[in-house]
């Protein structure tokens, strides 16, 4: 925002009046590629200081070629994982000068007509790269966005095609920690209660359950459906009491599963670790609560937003970004 001195606001002519120089000497003091005399450039900008003036953001983006805009596209925040995410997301561009520019992605039939919609109106802003942070992103989705010629970067999922880089926590290894958690336990009859359908992350943390069961001679006694939600997670506790023999532990894809599950486990009557343990992924805040107490993989949320902007902000980057995988960590609390 410009300033304002003497009820004025004071703009990038006023700050080259005072300072003696022209008003394109200004602009060029602001942009940190273009030449300007180190002398002349620290007296532009104390002069701007001293008038409290700042350059218009967009202008000099229009100016340079460079905007510091960046499209960020959501598929809701009901989830916790995704509204911290996205909260840490925003935050480092904030703290790096990125303007994030953020949309809602539809679901269903009308998500391309929805994003199309969005990429309009990113386009207008001059911006050139975006960021998908959905963890359901299809296939017709991530076409349209690389069909208009935007710098796409996926957070915390990866595109199995490899067309475009992402950066993403190591679900998989996260899935081997917490499949050896729980045989350490001494747990033998191990169930999974699976993700959401399609979705990349719930293969890749299913993959990693099983590998880590794989790597000391077990198998999961039973896989049930789940699309990442409390209530699936409820209503696979009663399954898992009528099975028989029981499992005694669940490796669910998430901590909302993991939290229905807890609760659907009490409801019938069974203790939680004593006759079956439950482990979680993402580590949300809820599985912290004492009602749950929940023992759950955690997401390094913070080293993937930090290494995403760090490529938002190169200059010249590959021809395609990398899929580069963070090592998550298990949290052990009370559920096993």
């Amino acid at each position: 925002m410009d300033g304002r001195i003497a009820g004025k606001t004071v703009t990038a002519a006023d700050v080259a009046k005072a300072a003696g120089v022209s008003r394109s000497m200004v602009s060029r003091a602001f942009r940190e590629t273009a030449y300007v005399a180190a002398d002349q450039r620290e007296k532009i900008l104390r002069t701007a200081k001293d008038l409290g003036y700042s350059p218009n953001v967009l202008a000099q983006a229009l100016i340079s070629g460079k905007t510091p805009f960046v499209g960020v596209v959501t598929s809701g925040l009901a989830n916790p994982i995704h509204a911290e995410l996205y909260g840490a997301l925003v935050q480092e561009m904030q703290a790096r000068s990125l303007v994030p520019l953020s949309f809602q992605m539809n679901s269903g039939d009308g998500e391309v007509a929805g994003l199309r919609t969005a990429i309009e109106t990113i386009k207008r802003f001059e911006v050139r790269q975006i960021v998908l942070t959905s963890f359901a992103v299809s296939d017709r989705v991530l076409d349209a966005c690389l069909d208009t010629g935007l710098r796409v970067h996926l957070l915390n999922r990866a595109d199995d095609a490899g067309r475009t880089g992402a950066v993403c926590a190591d679900v998989a290894q996260g899935g081997v920690l917490a499949a050896r958690h729980v045989l350490e336990q001494g747990r033998t009859r191990i169930a999974i209660l699976d993700g959401a359908p399609g979705a990349w992350t719930a293969r890749q943390r299913r993959a990693g359950y099983e590998q880590g069961l794989s790597n000391a001679g077990h198998s999961a006694v039973a896989v049930l459906p789940g699309d990442y939600s409390e209530r699936c997670g409820f209503l696979a506790a009663e399954d898992i009491a009528r099975m028989q023999p029981r499992p005694d532990a669940v490796l669910c894809a998430n901590d909302l599963s993991a939290c229905g599950m807890i609760t659907g486990l009490h409801a019938q009557g069974m203790r939680v670790p004593d006759d079956i343990a439950v482990v979680g992924f993402d580590d949300i805040p809820q599985a912290a609560w004492s009602s749950f107490d929940l023992t759950t993989v955690s997401l390094p949320v913070q080293p993937m937003v930090s290494q995403l902007c760090e490529r938002v902000e190169d200059d010249a980057p590959p021809e395609i970004d990398p899929v580069t995988l963070l090592p998550c960590a298990l949290k052990r609390r009370g559920s096993g």
